[in-house]
């Protein structure tokens, strides 16, 4: 179970002119009168390089809240995820690799008549950003502890001190596979790169990526990569989560700081991809 990148690419690089207004691009007011860009919502990447902080934007003047920081993002399009917008606004913006990141979780600001999604990656490979449009005067990579200090976009002001605390936080998903590894290795595979959304697991924010690792050995190799996981940062900085029917490998994992869920529940997991 290793920090690669888990997100499919088709290699295409992303225009460095002006860009045209999309199916999104278009303001959208609230209730009471107040503008939202993108008729379809919007998305933001907020990238994590665990060696140099946070990947930011100073936003050009004539942009909304101009002379802000903030990370690269914009309108959806009308066919595409949040974490598609994401990826693309940051490529065309920031030039951003998506080959290079990890998808991580995603924090979901829904207003009802338009919202707002940040996807935070970490970059598992490391790379310069690059100005890709006129919406940037600057790129730079910000250290975490410098964030605070300078002058944020609101939204993403808002949200920094939520967003912070999981910035290199590691969630895996063990699965105890003794006796049923190949059968469950494609599916394994599917909850790590689709993603699964957090409150089935109990967990905060809207959708988690969790690394995933199958471990058919004996219950015991499951304790032990149970108890590397959570030893491996500091206190509490790391959630191990291991699925298993068996009680007393259960009742081990737990007295080490660990969650248990029974197969059904990844069963449920599983099915949720296909629905």
């Amino acid at each position: 179970m290793t920090g690669q990148a888990n997100i499919p690419t088709d290699g295409s690089t992303p225009s460095l002119s002006r860009r045209p207004f999309a199916s999104g691009d278009a303001w959208v007011q609230s209730p009471q009168g107040i503008s939202y860009w993108g008729t379809f919502g919007a998305a933001g990447l907020l990238v994590h390089d665990p060696a140099r902080g946070i990947l930011l934007q100073l936003r050009s003047s004539w942009s909304h809240h101009g002379g802000t920081w903030g990370i690269p993002g914009g309108a959806r399009h009308e066919d595409e995820t949040a974490v598609q917008g994401a990826l693309r606004e940051a490529g065309e913006e920031a030039g951003v690799p998506a080959e290079n990141l990890r998808l991580v979780f995603s924090n979901l600001l829904d207003l009802g008549f338009w919202s707002y999604t940040t996807v935070i990656v970490e970059a598992v490979e490391p790379f310069e950003p690059k100005i890709g449009d006129a919406e940037s005067l600057d790129l730079r990579w910000v250290p975490i502890d410098e964030v605070s200090s300078l002058d944020l976009h609101p939204g993403f002001g808002a949200s920094w001190d939520k967003l912070r605390p999981e910035l290199g936080r590691t969630v895996s998903l063990l699965i105890d596979s003794r006796g049923k590894a190949e059968s469950l290795e494609a599916d394994a595979e599917g909850v790590a790169s689709r993603g699964i959304t957090a409150s089935e697991l109990g967990l905060g924010f809207h959708q988690r990526w969790p690394r995933v690792a199958l471990v058919s050995e004996s219950p015991s190799a499951v304790r032990d990569a149970a108890e590397e996981l959570l030893n491996r940062g500091a206190e509490g900085s790391n959630l191990a989560i291991v699925v298993t029917d068996d009680d007393a490998l259960s009742a081990e994992v737990k007295s080490l700081g660990g969650t248990v869920v029974a197969h059904t529940v990844l069963a449920d997991l599983i099915a949720g991809l296909s629905a």
